[in-house]
C-alpha cells in the first residue's frame, strides 16, 4: 500500500513544481514586460530628446538665417545711406563751389543794390498831403 502514496506524493510534488514553475515564468515575464516597458520609455525619451535637440537646432539655424538676412540688410541700408551722404554732399560741394560765383556776378552782397529814386510815385496816396 506504499506504492500508491508514493505515487501521489510524487504526482503532489510534480504539480507544485509545475505551479512553481509557471509563477516563476509569469514573474519572469512580467520583469521582461516591466524591463522591455522601462527600455521603449527611455527610447522614446531619447527621441523626444533627438527631435527637441533638432528642433533647436533648426530654431537655432531660422534665428542665424534671420539675422544674416538683418545684417544684410543693414549693410544695404548703410550702404544707401553712404550713397545718400555722399551724393549730399557732393550737392553740397557743388552749391558751395557756384555760390561764389554767384556773389561776384551779382556784386558785394554786403552792400545794398537799391537806390532810392528822388521822384514820388503817382501811385502813393498818403492822407494830409494835397
Amino acid at each position: 500500500m506504499q506504492t500508491p502514496l508514493v505515487f501521489e506524493r510524487l504526482c503532489h510534488t510534480n504539480s507544485q513544481q509545475s505551479t512553481n514553475n509557471d509563477n516563476n515564468s509569469t514573474f519572469n515575464s512580467a520583469q521582461l514586460t516591466s524591463f522591455l516597458a522601462r527600455t521603449a520609455d527611455e527610447i522614446l525619451k531619447s527621441f523626444q530628446w533627438i527631435n527637441t535637440t533638432t528642433q533647436y537646432r533648426s530654431a537655432s539655424n531660422s534665428l542665424l538665417a534671420r539675422t544674416a538676412d538683418r545684417t544684410a540688410k543693414s549693410f544695404q541700408w548703410i550702404n544707401t545711406a553712404t550713397q545718400y551722404l555722399s551724393a549730399s554732399d557732393s550737392l553740397l560741394a557743388l552749391t558751395a563751389d557756384r555760390t561764389p560765383k554767384t556773389f561776384s556776378l551779382q556784386g558785394d552782397p554786403s552792400r545794398s543794390t537799391f537806390t532810392p529814386s528822388s521822384k514820388r510815385s503817382p501811385y502813393i496816396v498818403s492822407a494830409g498831403w494835397p
